[in-house]
């Protein structure tokens, strides 16, 4: 599959961040690659798998005003999981020390990034008893 192609917002332009645009089909990360940023659908839907037992497994679909990569980049371990867009897709990539500092200078982009990382988890969780 084809990897993501990422743009930047004009140079010098405040707070500059970086965009991924994607195709369906196209790879947004693989499991195993590092987790360089946390990543913010603007528009569009990713899917997320794993290889469990030789066959890919859909985990979860993320959509507009979702994140993405948040286990790799605030956790430090490689990705583990595989994002792969489903429509066209936007992404906004936010570095994780651009991540730091946004969290450490205002708490409602904390509180918003933990109410996310727990609506994610009770994903997880529910679809664990699903099988």
């Amino acid at each position: 599959m084809p990897q993501a192609k990422a743009t930047s917002a004009p140079p010098g332009a405040p707070g500059a961040r970086r965009f991924r645009e994607l195709a369906p089909g196209e790879i947004l990360f693989a499991e195993g690659d590092p987790g360089s940023g946390l990543l913010v659908i603007q528009s569009g839907r990713v899917r997320l798998t794993r290889k469990l037992a030789g066959r890919e497994q859909i985990l979860a679909e993320r959509a507009a005003g979702e994140i993405v990569g948040e286990i790799g980049v605030l956790v430090g371990r490689p990705q583990p999981v595989t994002a792969v867009a489903v429509e066209p897709t936007r992404c906004l990539l936010v570095e994780a020390a651009e991540l730091e500092a946004m969290v450490a200078g205002d708490p409602e982009i904390a509180v918003r990034l933990v109410r996310e990382l727990a609506r994610n988890l009770d994903a997880a969780v529910a679809k664990l008893y699903e099988r």
